[in-house]
């Protein structure tokens, strides 16, 4: 199976890291890039979500 970002026209991870959506910056986060739950910038966008 192809991964995912090879049916794309661009990688997109940039525009998911973006800080004005915290949600979706963490789940790229944990999800796709496979950072802990320990990690600095997982921590700091989970406060960032709590804050919203």
């Amino acid at each position: 199976m192809r991964k995912w970002k090879s049916y794309l026209n661009a990688d997109p991870t940039d525009w998911f890291l973006g800080e004005d959506n915290p949600s979706v910056r963490y789940f790229t986060l944990v999800n796709i890039l496979d950072r802990h739950e320990d990690d600095f910038e997982v921590e700091k966008t989970k406060e960032k979500i709590m804050k919203n």
